[in-house]
């Protein structure tokens, strides 16, 4: 997508093909103030209220995992955000 929400500084993602448009008894049809399920995860991790932290993954079923790696070597093992995202993980 190259839709960008006015004054909040990022692009919006084209993820409504998550919706199921043909079955209304699927708990992903499209209807009125649903919400896809989906592993985006982009994240603004706070300190104090402030960012400390922004980043997001990509990678389908990996995403949740990587991201929860990447947040825990930054905050438990003292990593900078470079050093934290190319920490070795286990597979």
């Amino acid at each position: 997508s190259t839709v960008a929400t006015p004054r909040l500084g990022f692009l919006d993602n084209a993820d409504l093909n998550s919706f199921n448009y043909t079955n209304p008894q699927s708990p992903e049809y499209l209807r009125l103030g649903r919400t896809p399920r989906t592993t985006m995860t982009p994240a603004i991790i706070l300190k104090h209220g402030k960012p400390l932290l922004v980043l997001g993954s990509s990678g389908s079923e990996r995403v949740v995992p990587t991201m929860v790696a990447v947040i825990s070597a930054f905050a438990d093992r003292n990593l900078g955000p470079c050093e934290a995202a190319a920490a070795p993980r286990a597979a």
